[in-house]
């Protein structure tokens, strides 16, 4: 199931622009359950050493949230401040006694602005704002508890660009 809005933020008046405000919400299912038996590539059955029968699609999550504010000014600013969050998924199969491996969600908060000029464009990008972690790994068959394998921070960035048409 996909939602998406577009809205218009009329509270800013049309001599200095438009605004909108955008939203996009994806929600998924998916189960795989898979043999206990593979067939290799000679077309003999070897046992699948899965640690999991039934799991989610691999890399598939069950959420996906996207929000964005866009402004475009008449005079050739243009400006978004996007934000963007996945749920938990699978991102490696377990194989024997090894658990399946997942990524923890990740927020994204990005700000990006240009201004057009006759035949030239400068534009500046700030990434990863909130300056989020990404976390992988495993739940405990033991304990239940999720133990990272794991971690690092993309850090934020920034970027500037200058463009010139011919």
């Amino acid at each position: 199931m996909e939602v998406d809005s577009k809205t218009h933020l009329g509270f800013i008046p049309a001599r200095h622009g438009r605004a909108f405000l955008l939203f996009n919400f994806t929600w998924t299912q998916s189960e795989v359950e898979i043999d206990s038996l593979v067939t290799i590539f000679t077309g003999y059955s070897i046992k699948n050493d899965a640690t999991s029968r039934r799991r989610p699609l691999q890399g598939q999550s069950d959420f996906i949230l996207n929000v964005g504010i866009y402004y475009n000014n008449l005079k050739g600013f243009h400006t978004s401040l996007s934000y963007n969050v996945f749920s938990k998924r699978l991102i490696a199969l377990g194989v024997a006694s090894i658990p399946d491996e997942y990524e923890l969600p990740f927020h994204s908060l990005n700000l990006t602005a240009s201004k057009s000029f006759k035949k030239a464009k400068v534009s500046a990008k700030i990434k990863n704002i909130l300056n989020s972690k990404v976390v992988i790994g495993q739940k405990d068959p033991f304990t239940g508890d999720f133990k990272s394998t794991l971690s690092y921070k993309p850090e934020m960035s920034f970027s500037i660009g200058v463009s010139y048409d011919l």
